[in-house]
């Protein structure tokens, strides 16, 4: 796909990317996007950054999750395993580009929380929502962008088809935007580092 036109002049595509896809545990699943050829920032594994705090570095088959990775068109499932549900899954968006990262996915219903301290109601609608530390107190954030922001949590908890929920967490410092469609559908957009997305599994949002 193409970036968007300010950037093309200035960006060229990287053409070849590395997946790596590490069970840190049986409900914790990490995996990471990056340039297969030249070295990015990358969040550290260690404080005070979020990182595995016991990680055990079990087999993919050992754990709650399946994932299937496809590679012509790429693509990425993720199903737990204990209910068959997809709870990820990339649609028909995916750039990475020196300066601009911006990918689509599938989600199993439209009960999304989290993405950082706003004065908003708890449940997001449809909309466009900034992940950047603008200090706006006071301010209620209705989906459109630039909007309240006093943290930046790169996280959301979605509740499931099930009932059951989980967490999917990207390790990125970066100012992101994320546009939540009516469709299920969820669109994440960054500057930069890589795409290392984190999923945990549970039972309830506790």
């Amino acid at each position: 796909d193409k970036p968007p036109p300010f950037l093309i002049k200035e960006e060229s595509f990287i053409e070849t990317l590395q997946i790596s896809c590490v069970a840190y545990d049986p409900d914790h699943l990490n995996i990471v996007i990056r340039d297969a050829d030249k070295p990015r920032y990358e969040m550290p594994h260690e404080e005070p950054y979020p990182h595995a705090r016991n990680p055990q570095n079990i087999s993919i088959e050992e754990s709650n999750f399946e994932v299937f990775v496809k590679y012509d068109p790429f693509d990425i499932i993720i199903t737990r395993k204990t209910t068959d549900e997809v709870i990820f899954k990339f649609t028909d968006r995916f750039i990475y580009t020196d300066l601009y990262i911006e990918f689509s996915f599938d989600t199993p219903t439209n009960h999304i929380y989290g993405f950082g301290e706003r004065l908003r109601n708890l449940q997001f609608n449809p909309g466009t929502y900034t992940l950047y530390m603008l200090d706006q107190s006071g301010e209620i954030d209705h989906g459109k962008p630039g909007n309240n922001q006093q943290g930046h949590h790169s996280m959301y908890l979605m509740r499931e088809q099930s009932g059951k929920y989980h967490v999917n967490l990207l390790r990125n410092i970066n100012a992101q935007e994320i546009v939540i469609s009516k469709e299920n559908k969820v669109t994440w957009k960054m500057i930069g580092g890589v795409i290392d997305l984190n999923f945990f599994l549970g039972e309830s949002p506790e």
